[in-house]
């Protein structure tokens, strides 16, 4: 369900800011005619799909390349846009912490794994969480879709693809400007976004600042009688969103042969529960369903209340369909207290290059990501409906993944480029370190309210402490995973291009992966019996080692 559609009216302006002569007017005309008619011709578009600058026309890579231009004319806000536009690329967004790229129709079975197959960069860095991956209000310079597997330059996490994002930062090469541009549209849409460039001193520093602000109620109206109430996290319409981001570059001169650059890039999002609703029974004795296979029990004494269906057989409906007898509202009902994600996340890149003039240049990174996200979903067939479980009433029940969930992680790579005229690539290594605390609870509370739910779910962690009974607690954390892992490989590059017609690439990347998850909920078996935590959580390690050519 597309809950996005809206009729929008955008504004831009792009200004070239203090004292433009109209000799250097006419000469921005000339240039930026003279680039037009290159990009009709193909020779200036320039792409890092091989991790290193060349003409689109150059690779030998199915690459789809949107620009920062054609972002903004097409008024492309994000991967779903950029999907749209895309053969063969699509990202479903299942909720808030699970987003899921996908090139060629090659998914992954299991949605929440950490390791998906279309790897996500960021100028270079690998975004390895979902919620990090959807920067719509990025100011970009370009995106790259790049089709096949890429495992060789881009690690295992490539094996569908990759994804290349590049962010506009700063260049101590590149005039004073600026840009801004608003949005107004239905179903409550605004959006603003504004950057700007400044060379503090000319070839030698420059700074880059954007910041935007985007916020939308949704188009699927949600017909729970609680919806337009003060306080509900997904209100009005469901779908809806309220994102703000804010991205800041430096570039630094120090000498004609060292450069350095800096990027940091601030998300808080607020996303609404996706529209949707669920083919089901309404809870586990009702006998009102929109399932119509699979029928069982008889009705009798001692078994369920009604023949139940278990499965659902033919198209799906496209619309919400009551069954006779069934109370339920129509449209989409949604609890207004659940919600798609909340939460922060931090990007942080810095580079260092050493170009002395010669066929070798030498790059040193360090990238840096965070996060603290939250989600609360519900998606009962009838959210005004309690559920009722061996005679205790548990009105609404809400999966809250992402409760507590903390995710960080540092990246160090070093890499030289070389170019002898008929032979260019690169040789580099890098070591990747990320800890990722993954947390779900089940939480319930009173129906057709907005009292939040029973905050005794949450209890405390740590080695020893009590955990509740069922009968206290009858809904609580389910799963406290801390993951660690420590990925180091190296990785190659060659290509030796024969004559215009002829060239031959070799890539390689060796990888070592030291992976450890400990489970924080693990019940003590020992003396303190099961209702207390284990005082020495259970600890899992996979250690692994491989090569990955191409040719």
């Amino acid at each position: 369900m597309n809950s996005r559609a809206a009729i929008r009216y955008t504004v831009s302006a792009l200004a070239l800011i203090m004292g433009a002569t109209s000799a250097h007017a006419q000469t921005s005309n000339q240039t930026a005619t003279a680039a037009a008619e290159a990009v009709e011709e193909g020779n200036s578009i320039v792409v890092t799909a091989r991790r290193i600058n060349e003409r689109l026309q150059d690779v030998p890579l199915a690459v789809t390349v949107i620009s920062g231009e054609d972002l903004e004319r097409q008024r492309l806000d994000d991967l779903s846009d950029v999907a749209d536009k895309t053969v063969g690329f699509t990202f479903e967004t299942f909720t808030g912490p699970l987003a899921q790229p996908s090139i060629r129709g090659q998914t992954n079975l299991r949605v929440t794994s950490p390791v998906q197959n279309v790897a996500t960069n960021l100028n270079g860095l690998y975004l390895q969480r979902g919620y990090f991956v959807d920067q719509g209000l990025l100011d970009l310079e370009r995106v790259e879709v790049i089709k096949g597997p890429q495992s060789a330059l881009y690690g295992r996490n490539a094996f569908a693809g990759a994804i290349s994002l590049v962010a506009r930062g700063a260049n101590v090469d590149r005039d004073l400007s600026g840009r801004v541009s608003g949005t107004i549209g239905s179903d409550e849409r605004y959006d603003a976004k504004g950057s700007i460039h400044v060379p503090l001193i000319p070839g030698t520093l420059a700074v880059f600042a954007a910041a935007g602000y985007s916020k939308f109620d949704g188009t699927w109206e949600n017909s729970h009688p609680l919806a337009n109430s003060a306080g509900a996290a997904t209100k009005g319409k469901s779908g809806g969103y309220r994102k703000e981001a804010y991205q800041l570059g430096a570039q630094l001169k120090l000498l004609e042969s060292i450069t350095l650059d800096g990027l940091y890039v601030h998300t808080n999002r607020n996303l609404e529960q996706n529209p949707a609703y669920t083919l089901s029974t309404i809870g586990a004795t009702a006998q009102f369903n929109t399932l119509n296979a699979s029928m069982t029990g008889t009705g009798a004494a001692g078994t369920l209340a009604a023949p139940q269906n278990r499965l659902f057989v033919g198209e799906l409906l496209p619309t919400v369909t009551n069954v006779a007898g069934e109370t339920r509202l129509p449209g989409i009902v949604l609890d207004p207290r659940a919600f798609g994600l909340r939460g922060p996340s931090d990007i942080f890149i810095g580079k260092a290059k050493l170009d002395t003039g010669g066929p070798i240049t030498f790059q040193l990174s360090y990238g840096h990501t965070s996060a603290n996200i939250s989600a609360r979903g519900s998606s009962p067939r009838d959210p005004l409906y309690s559920t009722v479980s061996f005679g205790t009433n548990l009105g609404i029940i809400f999966d809250s993944s992402g409760t507590d969930s903390k995710f960080a992680s540092n990246s160090y790579e070093g890499r030289a480029d070389f170019d002898f005229g008929a032979i260019t690539g690169f040789v580099g290594a890098n070591l990747s370190k990320t800890r990722d605390d993954e947390s779900n609870a089940s939480e319930n509370a009173t129906v057709n309210t907005l009292n939040p739910p029973n905050p005794l779910s949450l209890f405390p962690l740590g080695p020893g402490n009590p955990i509740p009974s069922a009968a206290t607690v009858p809904f609580k954390r389910n799963t406290y995973l801390r993951r660690a892992e420590n990925v180091f490989s190296t990785f190659g590059f060659v290509n030796w291009k024969a004559n215009d017609q002829i060239s031959v690439t070799l890539e390689g990347r060796y990888t070592e992966e030291r992976l450890r998850a400990t489970d924080l909920l693990a019940p003590d078996i020992g003396g303190l019996g099961t209702a207390f935590l284990a005082r020495t959580p259970p600890t899992g390690r996979r250690n692994a080692n491989f090569f990955t050519p191409r040719g």
